[in-house]
């Protein structure tokens, strides 16, 4: 003979009967038309227990607790190697609540040693199982261990990232130069105009601005020693070789570098980078060429005009202030300055162009999906851009000390 134990588990949950046939009939016409039943079935000989499951096992419906099946299969005593059946025939509709119950009781039994054996389980759900079983599960020790290798790939791979996204670059030049890509002129030109002329404003009010400061700071100081006419030899050489190319720099990291990554972040928030690569247009040589190009060559052109701003800064505050006269500060700045000085100045400038472009479409182009990604973005490639490049001018200066320019 057999032992039959029936839960029902109504909408109520302090509600948990023991009902005969008649009682759950009533019972499941104020649940749902088919409620989760779960029947619990043991032989008195023998080492086999068998679980029916019964009805729609959806998440609309309260479903049997877990944890009145794990007590009952635990009361059951089951030796190892013992078995449970799982019985599904009359199993209506059923969800991820279903998944999730089979998926415990699979756990259950391997713990235990136990045989699980379902019975008629739909196809879909073996296949779901099997493919959760067969993932590769995650070792905790190995989130928490520390690994030399991992630390230096995480700190390696954003070089990474910016050496392969260079190369594309310098790969993609080379390919416009061949006659392998069409070079975009309409863009170059643009682009051209946007960071050149329109920027000579701002260039020409801060270069003005540092040369005034420079000339008092100097005047303040050489006037001490009565030797204010070297002041033109400070301003000349400051503006020549440091201060011209590297005001610059910062202030187009703030214009240029900001528009690129705010430009090329919103193209990729609108799906058009997207667009180019379905159509295998590579975004570098679309995108990203005419702008570097542009800013390299209007990087040098307007160095050259922040140091004459900054010259002239300097030429007025010391005719007017200190009245030097002015054909004295001119032969005094064309003395101590050589060509050698302007040439440092515009080979750096050239470079802080390059710095200013690259940063600005590769934090771009990694932007995300969303506006304050853009935002984000933009942030990130103006500070990334006037780090870089007041690390390049410190290493600019080092070179040059060692090799005596």
């Amino acid at each position: 003979m057999d032992r039959f134990s029936t839960f029902i588990f109504s909408k109520n949950p302090r509600l948990r009967l023991f009902p005969s046939d008649r009682q759950s009939l009533s019972i499941s016409r104020h649940m749902s038309i088919h409620p989760p039943l779960l029947q619990y079935r043991r032989a008195r000989e023998g080492d086999a227990v068998t679980l029916s499951v019964r009805g729609d096992w959806t998440l609309r419906a309260p479903l049997p607790p877990w944890e009145e099946t794990r007590a009952y299969l635990e009361a059951a005593e089951l030796p190892a190697q013992g078995i449970v059946q799982l019985e599904t025939r009359s199993l209506g509709r059923w969800d991820s609540s279903f998944l999730s119950f089979v998926r415990q009781l699979r756990r259950f039994c391997q713990e235990r040693q136990w045989q699980l054996c379902p019975r008629e389980l739909p196809d879909s759900v073996g296949k779901i199982l099997d493919g959760i079983v067969a993932s590769p599960a995650r070792i905790p020790t190995a989130a928490v261990s520390f690994s030399l290798k991992k630390l230096l790939g995480r700190i390696g791979r954003p070089f990474y990232e910016v050496l392969d996204f260079i190369g594309r670059i310098y790969l993609g030049f080379g390919k416009c130069l061949r006659g392998q890509r069409v070079f975009q002129w309409p863009d170059f030109f643009s682009h051209l105009q946007q960071v050149s002329v329109e920027a000579l404003p701002i260039v020409a009010l801060i270069s003005f601005l540092v040369g005034l400061i420079l000339t008092f700071v100097s005047l303040i100081q050489l006037e001490k020693f009565g030797a204010g006419i070297y002041v033109a030899d400070l301003v000349g050489l400051a503006m020549a070789r440091e201060m011209g190319c590297l005001m610059t720099g910062v202030i187009l990291s703030g214009r240029t570098a900001a528009a690129f990554a705010a430009t090329l972040g919103t193209m990729r928030v609108n799906e058009e980078i997207d667009a180019l690569e379905t159509f295998q247009i590579p975004a570098v040589d679309f995108l990203v060429i005419p702008r570097i190009l542009a800013t390299v060559l209007a990087l040098p052109a307007l160095c050259l005009f922040a140091d004459f701003i900054g010259i002239l800064s300097g030429f007025c505050v010391a005719w007017g202030v200190a009245g030097i006269h002015p054909l004295l500060y001119l032969a005094q700045t064309k003395r101590a300055l050589a060509l050698s000085h302007i040439l440092i100045g515009l080979i750096k400038s050239a470079f802080f162009g390059q710095i200013i472009a690259v940063v600005g479409c590769y934090y771009g182009l990694r932007s995300g999906r969303d506006a304050s990604s853009v935002g984000l973005a933009t942030t990130s490639a103006v500070v990334a851009s006037i780090t870089w490049i007041i690390a390049s001018d410190a290493l600019f200066a080092l070179l040059l000390s060692l090799l005596g320019l």
